[in-house]
């Protein structure tokens, strides 16, 4: 067995280790499972195609092996790139991918088995598997620089477009000298040395790059559920809480005013007595949408409690939090949420507040809001009630204290 015998073997080795990595990592991680199963393939295929340059499959087989490693290789490389489609989120492009594997089939069956026509077949093979790796390091910056950043993607897309680069070297070289470069990969020669060595380096640099960026985005998954209510995507209570206390520390320090809303569905228990837990969901999910686009950007959003939302109003006074108020309680009841039961009417209680001048405590805050949100549910329902400790004298700016709250 020569160096470059060795060489494939090894390289086969890793490839095959590689699969049995993605394929655990699929098992464990649902929501990329079919990405990583993809890859498996990939790493599965290609280390099958290094395994059928072995001398007994070349002895037992030589025509069968040669056709079976050639297209073992491009459908690994189709794997792959069908797994990083879906790892990007970008459309999966099967209808380009068999057309470019049903040409490179006939141009392979066209060239037939010989010897003569070695260096034909090795021009096809470099052709293919030089677009598919520089398309796939395309296709991956494009989809997912805005999730990674442009240098974390750049590590797994660079890999890729060496390798695509090397396989273009070999099909140039297939041209220019055919009996060095479409000679057997089997062949001690230097070129083929130093093609399977950058690609054993490469591939390594790949699977770890592609294995960070897996990881990256568990953890963001994983900081995403901890912040973040599972049914409507806002902001949990904890998280809530947490930005309220900031946005008072940021408006201490800038003396700017800070209001904040907290919006109860009224009359929740009725929908899900009547229509059931599940129409009760899609309501907290359409009241949470209509909330979520009649916010302005700076504001904050969350759901704090079962049908209850509290929304932050950075840099707000106060007739701009009542404005803000009624424009988010006529956003939910202004047209009736569309149900299969039929139009379902939907309204809102909303108890405002401001930060006092001075106050630095986020509990007094939401204490405040929530008398007057039980306010306005005592008075009637289907109105904003604010918190009169909280209002603001027009002639002199200073917090007007009183021991009532007053209805909108």
């Amino acid at each position: 067995m020569n160096d470059t015998s060795t060489l494939i073997v090894a390289l086969a080795a890793q490839q095959l280790l590689f699969a049995c990595g993605w394929w655990m990592q699929a098992r464990n991680i649902a929501a990329q499972r079919k990405a990583l199963l993809h890859w498996s393939v990939f790493c599965a295929l290609t280390g099958l195609s290094l395994l059928l340059f072995g001398e007994a499959a070349r002895r037992a087989a030589p025509e069968l092996a040669q056709v079976l490693r050639n297209v073992a290789l491009v459908a690994g490389a189709m794997a792959l790139r069908r797994g990083l489609l879906q790892f990007s989120h970008q459309p999966l492009r099967d209808r380009e991918q068999m057309l470019v594997f049903a040409v490179y089939i006939a141009a392979l069956a066209l060239l037939g088995t010989s010897d003569d026509a070695a260096a034909r077949r090795t021009i096809v093979i470099a052709i293919v598997m030089c677009w598919l790796p520089l398309r796939m390091a395309y296709e991956l910056y494009r989809g997912a620089r805005s999730e990674f950043g442009a240098p974390a993607v750049a590590c797994v897309g660079a890999p890729l477009a060496a390798v695509g680069v090397a396989m273009g070297v070999r099909g140039v070289l297939a041209i220019v000298r055919p009996d060095a470069a479409a000679a057997s990969i089997t062949v001690a020669a230097g070129f083929n040395v130093a093609l399977l060595l950058t690609v054993a380096v490469v591939l390594a640099v790949f699977h770890f790059a592609l294995n960070v960026r897996v990881a990256r985005r568990m953890v963001a998954e994983l900081e995403h559920l901890s912040s973040h209510d599972s049914l409507t995507q806002l902001l949990n209570r904890r998280a809530f809480e947490q930005r309220l206390t900031g946005e008072i520390a940021a408006g201490i320090r800038a003396g700017a005013p800070l209001g904040l809303l907290l919006i109860d569905i009224d009359h929740f228990k009725r929908v899900n007595d009547r229509l059931g837990h599940q129409a009760g969901d899609a309501v907290l999910r359409e009241v949470a949408d209509r909330l979520a686009a009649a916010v302005r950007r700076s504001d904050v959003l969350a759901r704090v409690g079962g049908e209850e939302f509290g929304v932050l109003l950075p840099d707000t006074d106060a007739p701009g939090i009542r404005q803000a108020a009624e424009r988010l309680r006529l956003a939910v009841c202004g047209r009736p949420l569309d149900r299969p039961e039929g139009p379902l009417e939907v309204t809102v209680s909303v108890g405002a507040s401001m930060r006092l001048s001075g106050e630095s405590d986020a509990e007094a805050m939401l204490r405040r809001a929530d008398q007057a949100l039980y306010r306005a549910k005592a008075e009637g329902r289907d109105r904003t009630v604010f918190d009169t400790l909280a209002q603001v004298s027009e002639a002199s700016a200073a917090p007007v204290v009183a021991p009532a709250i007053d209805a909108v």
